[in-house]
């Protein structure tokens, strides 16, 4: 509920009058801050102000929107975290504390769009919505502005869908103030997603975060037009889980234009995530109508719940996919399981058994059934993958896929159907089998000829651009990015000599 500005005005005043008796409690100073008796006091030193957060709200410029800082990560506005409405041409002034201007690179800034907003291109605002700008995670000029539009949204979007299956919170500010890890993988989502953003709609990063109605950057308005009416149609759809799934404790909702994957098939779309109580995962991917109010089709549906698993973890995870093949059944079904654990070191092994696809009618009866055949898997696969972000920010991810003979043979035979196996099998004999597997990327594999197929990557972040470098069999890609965003792709056969790929 938006405060009658009188008195949101009173309330600031009292915030300001407060944090002066505390200030002035700190020095010692009370005969200096209105204190009665005696001689006439030295006049305090002068508070230093802390300066109001400004920008605007773009789609076109949008009046009557509240634009908050999320102190607390929880993606709620909640009493005590600064707010402000925007005014005319969309400018704001978010009045902050010293406490919140500390927290201003590691907090998310939201802008509520309601209804009766007043976008000055289109008119009152019919469909409610929200915007974003994704955490600086660097220090902030007093003077900085911070416009909200489309296009800070979408970069604040992907990052969101990426980290939710792995990080369905956030955390507040002083989390990530206090955790390494945690910043440095968020810095990293958002730059690669910034790099993505930048390629797929030509903009630079500085156009990206400009106001475009001001400079008249006809291309970036449109691109935005497209961006919120995904953005108004994904706030909506967000409100249906959120009372749908009342005990969610984290939820995600996009809609853009593009085309879903292999069905070749371009349209609007919605994906969905949802992270419920149990360590519980649904995920959703439709096709919808062009006024985003019907499910056209529906491509793919995930459930993914993970359990303690002895001193590691269990993973099962049920797939509906529609089938891209009109002359077989309308879908299939996957499933796999997955047990995981990780070393002091901080290695971590896995084992993956994937089921033989089945048939069915529709992707939603997938995730009611019972997952069958992990008693004879169709493939298995190891995965063995490094983090060294306190140091050097490079990760290590490799994988290697097993033909389905070698499910039955071997050390690891008896590794089936293994959601209630954890007291019987040992997870240091996991470990000791797939030591030998090097995760570094110029390593050679040790008996190669068990596999079919393997891949290994080094995502290297040290350094102020990423280079990427992947080895599949017999064959190695190297991705570097330039300093304007751009991509540059070099293929090896050795890993020494490189050649523009052709």
């Amino acid at each position: 509920m938006l405060m009658d500005k009188g008195v949101e005005e009173a309330m600031n005043r009292n915030e300001r009058a407060a944090s002066k008796a505390l200030l002035c409690l700190a020095f010692g100073a009370l005969v200096g801050c209105g204190g009665g008796g005696g001689s006439t006091p030295a006049s305090p030193p002068p508070v230093p102000a802390v300066k109001p957060l400004v920008g605007r709200v773009i789609d076109g410029y949008v009046r009557g929107a509240t634009v908050w800082l999320d102190l607390n990560g929880n993606r709620v506005r909640d009493t005590g975290e600064p707010s402000a409405v925007s005014q005319q041409a969309g400018a704001y002034q978010l009045e902050l504390s010293a406490g919140d201007r500390a927290c201003l690179p590691y907090a998310t800034l939201y802008v509520d769009v309601p209804v009766d907003a007043v976008d000055e291109d289109s008119g009152p605002v019919s469909a409610a919505y929200q915007m974003a700008v994704a955490p600086r995670l660097q220090a902030l000029s007093v003077d900085q502005l911070m416009n909200i539009s489309p296009l800070t949204t979408a970069i604040w979007a992907q990052v969101e869908g990426r980290l939710s299956t792995t990080q369905p919170g956030l955390g507040s500010c002083q989390t990530l103030r206090q955790n390494q890890s945690l910043r440095e993988g968020l810095s990293l989502e958002i730059r690669s997603v910034m790099q993505e953003l930048v390629q797929r709609h030509n903009l630079s990063e500085q156009r990206i975060h400009a106001d475009f109605i001001q400079t008249q950057d006809r291309a970036a308005y449109l691109i935005a037009q497209d961006i919120v009416k995904g953005l108004k149609a994904g706030f909506a759809h967000r409100q249906l889980l959120k009372a749908r799934h009342p005990d969610a404790s984290f939820l995600r909702a996009e809609v853009w234009y593009g085309q879903a994957g292999h069905h070749n098939t371009e349209g609007w779309l919605r994906s969905s995530q949802v992270w419920l109580p149990g360590d519980r995962y649904l995920q959703e991917l439709v096709g919808l109508s062009e006024d985003l109010s019907q499910i056209r089709n529906v491509y793919h549906l995930r459930e993914e719940s993970i359990s303690p698993w002895g001193q590691g973890r269990y993973t099962l995870r049920k797939w509906g996919t529609q089938h891209w093949d009109t002359t077989r059944a309308a879908a299939y079904c996957s499933f796999e399981e997955i047990v995981t654990v990780k070393t002091s070191q901080g290695v971590e092994y896995s084992l993956a058994n994937t089921a033989a696809a089945v048939d069915a009618a529709e992707p939603s009866e997938c995730l009611g059934r019972a997952p069958n055949g992990l008693e004879a898997p169709l493939a298995r696969s190891y995965r063995v993958a490094f983090l060294d972000g306190h140091i050097s920010r490079v990760s290590h991810d490799a994988r290697f896929s097993l033909s389905p003979e070698a499910t039955s043979s071997g050390p690891l035979a008896g590794w089936l159907n293994l959601k209630d196996k954890a007291a019987t099998l040992d997870l240091a004999h996991l470990v000791e089998h797939l030591a030998p597997l090097d995760y570094r990327v110029e390593a050679p594999v040790v008996g190669e000829e068990r596999f079919i197929y393997w891949h290994k990557r080094k995502t290297d972040d040290s350094a102020a651009l990423r280079v990427q470098t992947d080895r599949y069999v017999g064959e190695w890609t190297r991705e570097s990015t330039r300093a304007d965003q751009t991509r540059l792709k070099e293929c090896s056969r050795d890993g020494v000599n490189w050649v523009a790929c052709s």
